[in-house]
Formats: C-alpha cells, structure tokens, sequence
C-alpha cells in the first residue's frame, strides 16, 4: 500500500481521482492500493523563541542574539492542523502501508513541509518523490508513473532547511532586537524580505515627498492636419520669443522624416507575479486578491498550479494546451470580441513551449474541465483572472503583429520642431490583447484598447514645405515619481537583483530554477505587502502604497544590511551550492548564526533615542501618567503599566491599571482616544450588542478610567439625560 502525502486537500482529492481511490475516511481517501492524504500547509515548523528555556519569559535584550544549538520544531497548535498531523502519523504507522509519496508541491517549500511531518513522525519506510504541477487525471498518472527516489531531492530539502532556519535567526533577532533596544509600541518587524521591500516603498515615497516640480514650457505649430513641437523651455519668455518668431514667419520645412516598420512580439504565457500585475492595471485587483482567485480556480480545476515561477510549458503539456485553444476561443469565456480577434491560423503552440525555462510548474493555463457554463458560473476576481489567463494563452500563441514608427523633424523660424507616433499596421495578437482590457475595464481596471500615439502624415515627405496654420504656448510640468502599485511593487520585487554589482550574486537572486528570482516567492510576495500594510509601515491610497512615518522610520533605523536585496542574493548562491553541489548545510547555518549577532550589534550601537519614542496621547485619569500605544498597537495604557511578555502574547502588569482601546467589541481610533482622554464626547459607530447587530452612540471617559453611554435627551418632553456606564 502507498501512502500519498499531498500540500493540500485539493490536490489530495485530485490524486486519489487519478488512482481510483475512493473510500473516504477521516482526513484521507483510500482505494486502489493507495492511500491518500494531506498536509494542510506546514504542520510542523521551527519553535518559537519562547520554546527554548534559554528565551522563555519576557523579551530581553540581554539574551540576544538567539542562535539554538539544537534547533527544535513544534507541531502546528490550530486544532484542524493537529488533528490532520495525528492522521497522517497513524497513516504511516499502519502495517499495510510500506512506502510514501511525497506529493507535496513541486519546489523548494513543499519539500520542506514534507520532510518536516516526515521527520517529526519519526518515520523510516522508504519515500518516492512525485514531481507534479497538475490536477488533471491522466498527467497525475503519467507522474506516477516516473517517480523517483526521495534521496535524490536531498539537496532540495537541506536548502529548504537552510532557507527557513537562516530566515528565524535573523527575523527572530532582528524583529526583538530593534524592538527592545527602541522599546517601540507595538513591536518593530524585521526580515530578509519584508525589510528590503518596505526600504524600496520609504525610498519612493520620500522622493515623491520631497519632489518639487519645475514648469516648463513648449510651443506647439499646428501645420496641415497634425502638430510638431519644439523643445522644452524652463522660461516662459523664450517660448513667447519663438512664438512670436513663428508667427511672423509661418512656413516650415521637412528636414526629415524616418519611418520604420517594428514586430511586436506575443507576450509570453501568465506566471503568477505577471498575471499578478495585470490584474492589479487592468482589473484593479490587489496581489493577495489575485492570489485567492487563482487558487480558487485551482481547486475547482479551472486553472493550473498557481504559485509558478515559469512563464513557458513543457512539450509534455503542449498537445494538451493545443487542444484547449479552440474550446476557449468561444464568445461564451473570452467574449465576443477577443474570440472574434483570434485567428487560429495564425496560432502555433510550438511559441510557448520551453522545457529549459520549466524547473517545475509550466505558466498559468485554464484546463480542460472550464467550459462555457463553468465560466458563466464566475463572478468577480475568479472571472477576471480566469478571462486574463483564457487571453494569454490566445495572446501568446499568436503571429507577431506588426507596429509603424514615424518621426518627422520640421524646421520653422529657424528651429526644428518634431512629430513622431505610432500606429498599427497587423494587430494580430494585440487585437485579442485590447478586447481583453476592454473587457476587464468594467472591472475597475485601465481604459480598453491600446490607443495609436501621435501622427505623422502618410504622405508627408523630406523637403516639403507646408503653412503653419497655428501656433502657442502651452505649459507643462516635471512629474513627481509615481508611487508604487501592486503591480509595480512586484515587478519591483522580481527584479530586486538589477542594480547588485556583482555578477555572480546578480545571478543568484535571478535564478528562478529551484526558488524564484528577486525577493521572496510568487507564493509569498502578496502575503509581503500585506504584512508591511497590516503592520502599519505601509499604507494603501486607491491603488497607490505609500510608506508611512513609521515605515520611513524603521528603514532609516536597520543597519543597511537589512534593507538591501544583496542579502537575499548571497543566501542564494549559498543554497544553490547546498541544494546542486552537496555544500556543507551546517556551515551556513554557522555563519547566518555569526550575522544575526552583527544584527544585534547592530541595532545596539546604531541607537538614535529621538526615533520610534512611545507617544503619549493624552494624561492618565487615574496616575496621571503618560498614555501611550500599547505593544499589540491595539489600544492605550498608562506608562506606569508594565508590560511582558508571555508567549506569543504581551500581558500588561504593573501599579496603574488603566487601558482604553475597545469600547464594546470597537476599538477606538486615535482622534477618538485623545478626545476621550481631553474631556471630549465621542460619537463611536459599530459598536456592538450582546444579544447582537451592531449600534452608535456617544461616548465620555469617566474619571474612574470607565467609559460611558450618553444617551440623547428625549424629544416627547421628558428631559432626562443620564449616562449609562460601558
């Protein structure tokens, strides 16, 4: 008997559909000589700092740096996660089953989650890895079919060790250190990937701060039928002088014009951080949102593997993807207009294929269970993902079209003006391309079909001589540097190795083969920028992300280290060497260990005491002390309550005991606290009832440190107005 160890339920439930088991049991499926079931994500992982009995009890700066001797891993404490985590050891321990697959995802993380249950059980049967990236029966099958040995993918695993171990010595150390050192309220947040990416947020956002614009000015001829322009002016009164020149001798010459055809290559197939990036400029989705439509459409087998780094697909996958191009094709999934745009022939499948460029997972497809009514079934972020991966693939399989360059330089008054744009001449992909945005555009996302820029006559030739009908001057201004978007940002992660000088270290962080290139992962990148927002270092307005005071603090205070993607780049040329080469695990262990106490030192002799100060927001009603944010960031205590830590948790403890944050399940903002704490009434929303739903009222602190209802006068005569205590 084969027991089956899968990521998640999802793909669990799709092997044991490809092998023909099909009696379910708690937390598995059984049948055909398997048995089938799942991880729920990481089960097992590294123990808490407060594990060790060397680090338990209140942080304490005196204890840094923490690098374990002996490391330890804890089962997952969610009640589902030990539950599923006790099925899968009684699974192995069963006399009947003699091997195990490791069904985990096809990468660098999945063989972690994997080896660490594995390990964690104590288990020795014999393991064969199954490297796959589809849901679909009979490429599961053919998968199983070309197992191999779980030894082969020692080296996967020890760099996934490698990787996670390295990320606690420095995120555990980093995160307390800056944070005790600073005692900031609530914690400071470090981390290999969050810190650099947090830095490139602050960058942007402080130069948009300190831009100041510069007007310029431009003077615009309108001749026959299109317009030129002169250079940029930073006076005004040189652009009136040319005005006026232009005026009293209104001809002009063509000195030259230069027109030249360009093919526009088909884009290539979606990975996730690309489709991630369309979403976000033409669906107006964010990344996390994108992310949970795709693995929606995943588990409902509408789509494949999400979390891909690779943007072609293997020959294996090619007859197969062929086969889907003319389902999709249909006004009922792309619409009428793209599926009106495609030309199938003009398609050639062979224009994604790739099998160098596939180290894992091939690029984002639909599969073949979508089907018209499955698409009429989506709604929201699921059938704008769903509608952009069904284009791409259109898109990609397309003939080049084709572009027209033209620029013209025309002589009036003495100075040369110009005129350039560009046009369509094949839109062939692009025909599908723009019926897509337009499409999306009912979504939230940009406008719809790629608009033709500027015009050069067609019969507009070198020599002519023509009449300037017109002319003025019209000002401008130098723009600010647009802050960053999901999409951007992303695009800014998966490229963070461009400006590393050093060459090997350059490609280290590219190198997409067994990680992904630039910051963290397809799969984590979202879950990054909504951690620095949750966090209060960043902040989203409309599509922008813009860091905030607290967010430019924090990067201005890290050593610089911390803050630059040259870490990450060295940590991969590392366990590249670990997971190719058989490069020793345990000496980068050692030397991420000697780095976190560089951290620590750091964060000690780097210490400014005007950054990350407590502030306080009003006077305490009951000591008189300063009130000031808690370490959870979710209310306000007095500075004469101490507080410690406990576990994961910080508990208050001291001589004062007044706390104002909640006021019946709403917390408060802090406008609201310090006109609480200033004798102010307060008009609280969303509060909520016992018996449930929701009301509002106003509200005062009283000098007890309780906070009342006022309750309004009645309107009927009687005039009683008392306060109900909260």
């Amino acid at each position: 008997m084969r027991l089956v160890i899968a990521e998640k339920p999802s793909v669990a439930r799709a092997i044991a559909g490809a092998v023909g088991a099909k009696s379910k049991g708690d937390g598995y499926i059984e049948g055909a000589g398997y048995v089938v079931t799942w991880c729920h994500g990481h089960l097992v992982d590294l123990a808490e700092p407060g594990d060790y009995e060397q680090w338990e009890g209140p942080w304490d700066l005196a204890k840094l740096p923490m690098v374990p001797e002996r490391w330890l891993w804890r089962p997952a404490a969610e009640e589902g996660a030990a539950r599923q985590l006790r099925v899968i050891a009684d699974l192995t321990a069963r006399a009947d089953v003699d091997e195990v697959v490791n069904a985990c995802d096809a990468d660098r993380e999945g063989e972690g989650i994997f080896r660490r249950v594995y390990e964690h059980l104590g288990c020795s049967k014999p393991v064969l890895r199954l490297w796959s990236t589809s849901l679909v029966d009979e490429a599961i099958r053919k998968d199983l079919a070309r197992m191999r040995p779980g030894s082969d993918y020692d080296g996967l695993g020890d760099a996934a060790e490698g990787r996670a171990k390295a990320d606690w010595l420095v995120g555990m150390n980093g995160t307390r250190a800056y944070t005790l050192v600073y005692d900031a309220r609530p914690p400071l947040s470090v981390g290999r990937v969050q810190t650099p990416v947090l830095a490139m947020v602050a960058a942007r956002t402080l130069e948009a701060r300190g831009f100041k614009p510069k007007p310029f000015w431009r003077v615009i001829a309108h001749l026959d039928g299109f317009a030129v322009e002169s250079e940029r002016f930073d006076a005004r009164e040189e652009a009136d002088a040319l005005l006026a020149d232009v005026l009293a001798h209104p001809r002009a010459t063509v000195v030259s014009v230069e027109r030249k055809d360009a093919a526009a290559k088909p884009p290539l197939l979606y990975d996730l951080t690309s489709l991630q990036r369309d979403a976000s400029t033409r669906a107006g989705l964010t990344a996390d949102e994108t992310l949970a439509a795709l693995q929606s459409l995943y588990e409902r087998k509408l789509a494949t593997y999400p979390r891909t780094d690779s943007r072609y697909i293997t020959a294996d996958d090619a007859d197969g993807a062929a086969a889907l191009i003319p389902r999709i094709a249909s006004p009922g999934i792309v619409g009428e207009a793209a599926a009106g745009a495609f030309d199938p022939s003009r398609a050639d499948i062979a224009r994604v294929v790739n099998d160098g460029k596939v180290s894992g997972h091939g690029a984002v497809l639909p599969t073949g269970e979508l089907d018209e009514a499955a698409m009429e079934g989506l709604t929201g972020a699921e059938r704008a993902v769903m509608l952009l991966v069904c284009c791409r693939l259109l898109a990609a399989v397309m003939e080049p079209g084709m572009r027209a360059h033209a620029k013209a330089v025309i002589k009036i008054a003495g100075l040369d003006f110009s005129a350039s744009g560009t046009s369509v001449k094949d839109a062939s992909w692009m025909a599908v391309d723009d019926a897509c945005r337009r499409a999306l555009k009912d979504l939230g996302g940009e406008d719809g079909a790629e608009p033709a820029s500027g015009m050069v006559p067609e019969n507009l030739f070198e020599g002519d001589e023509l009449k300037v009908g017109d002319a003025e001057v019209r000002e401008g201004k130098t723009a600010a540097p647009k802050p960053y978007t999901d999409a951007t940002l992303l695009s800014a992660m998966e490229n963070a190795g461009r400006d590393i000088e050093d060459a090997e270290l350059k490609a280290a962080i590219a190198d997409d083969s067994s990680h992904s290139g630039g910051l963290g992962t397809p799969a984590t990148r979202a879950d990054t920028i909504e951690r620095i927002i949750s966090k209060g270092f960043a902040e989203r307005k409309g599509r922008s992300i813009l860091a905030t005071d607290k967010g430019i603090q924090l990067v201005e205070t890290v050593a610089d280290g911390l803050k630059s993607p040259l870490l990450t780049a060295e940590w991969e040329a590392r366990l590249a060497a670990i997971e190719r080469d058989g490069a020793n695990l345990g000496e980068f262990i050692a030397d991420i260990g000697a780095y976190a106490r560089e951290v620590v030192a750091e964060a000690r002799e780097g210490f400014d005491p005007a950054r990350f100060s407590a502030a306080s927001i009003g006077k305490c009603p009951l000591c008189g002390g300063a009130v000031v944010p808690t370490r959870s960031g979710k209310g306000w205590h007095c500075v004469n309550q101490r507080s410690v830590k406990d576990g994961d948790d910080w508990k208050e403890a001291g001589s004062c005991v007044f706390r104002i944050g909640y006021v019946a399940g709403k917390l408060l903002t802090e406008k609201q606290a310090r006109s609480l704490l200033s004798g102010g009434t307060v008009a609280v929303k969303g509060m909520r009832k016992r018996a449930g739903g929701t009301f509002d009222a106003k509200c005062v602190l009283e000098p007890d440190g309780r906070v009342s209802f006022v309750r309004e006068k009645r309107r009927s005569g009687n005039n009683r107005n008392s306060g109900r205590k909260g």
